[in-house]
């Protein structure tokens, strides 16, 4: 059964099954809104290989599981899987709350090396964990930015990488995205959207950053609401009757009517030098072959 979603500009108290992300993206002039928000200091990053490799100017070197008498274990590897990241040491595997105070070993490629460890995890159907490192007077802060409810954890998703300027996701053997909850990615696994399909996960990445031409520039603002409708039966309008935004393929948009900020026209959206049309006002998820999302503005419309 699909869930009602919407992120409006403001509450709604009392509408049952509203799920309310109001404020959680940004529309920044250059670079648009992040992705991710993961850094160690000026260091940012959002992926991490797992044998060792260096990615995104970072090299993963060691985990440390701790033991009792402050002893500490080194994690023969480390993995992702059903959504759980876990370290395995010889025939012994550990997962969830055993992994809280691990401390990950990570050398720069320029730089000298850094470290995060585990402060918290959440488990259940879709686990999330929050890592913290040290500033540079030594103080813990936290990895990921926190979202609009003050949430500072990431998704693991394996095997992805995210390209930070354009947007595009592609597969990645041996690599743990870490998607914070306040960054697109993580947003859309809080949405319900999987990324094991990669370019339907695409799809709902660049919706939730108002990405209309698939370039990676984003259309959004805080506080900017949207209703999402999708093919999946994951979400649903709560307000039918608010105007529609866009519909979405898995090849760009198909129509656009009233980009999230409304200061702009779907005229002034122009998309490999052309305008994207207008969508219909008998609009249906059938209207478009490959339809995936079909969107409307989050504010009720003028009397």
């Amino acid at each position: 059964m699909a869930a009602t979603l919407v992120l409006p500009a403001g509450c709604y108290p009392g509408d049952e099954g509203e799920l309310e992300f109001a404020g959680e993206v940004e529309f920044r002039p250059i670079g648009g809104v992040w992705l991710n928000t993961s850094s160690l200091g000026s260091l940012h990053f959002s992926a991490l290989d797992l044998d060792g490799e260096v990615l995104d100017g970072l090299r993963l070197t060691d985990v440390l599981i701790p033991q009792p008498n402050d002893q500490w274990l080194r994690m023969d590897s480390i993995y992702v899987t059903s959504g759980q990241i876990r370290g395995r040491r010889g025939g012994t595997h550990y997962t969830g709350a055993a992994l809280l105070g691990s401390r990950w070993l990570l050398s720069p490629v320029q730089g000298a090396p850094v470290e995060m460890w585990i402060s918290g995890y959440t488990g259940g159907a879709e686990a999330r964990y929050t890592f913290q490192t040290l500033d540079g007077g030594g103080a813990p802060i936290h990895v990921c930015d926190p979202d609009g409810q003050g949430d500072y954890s990431a998704i693991p998703i394996k095997d992805i990488t995210v390209n930070g300027v354009t947007g595009a996701i592609a597969s990645r053997s041996k690599t743990l995205y870490l998607a914070c909850v306040s960054g697109a990615v993580g947003k859309a696994r809080k949405w319900g959207y999987s990324a094991h399909w990669l370019a339907r996960f695409e799809v709902a990445v660049r919706m939730v950053r108002a990405d209309y031409c698939f370039d990676g520039a984003s259309w959004t603002v805080n506080g900017t609401g949207v209703q999402v409708r999708d093919a999946w039966d994951v979400n649903d309008f709560l307000h039918s009757n608010y105007a529609t935004e866009a519909v979405w393929t898995a090849e760009g948009l198909a129509c656009l009517t009233q980009p999230r900020r409304t200061e702009y026209s779907a005229a002034q959206v122009i998309c490999d030098g052309a305008a994207i049309p207008t969508c219909p006002t008998d609009l249906s998820m059938a209207t478009y072959p490959g339809t995936l999302i079909w969107t409307k503005i989050g504010t009720p419309p003028t009397p």
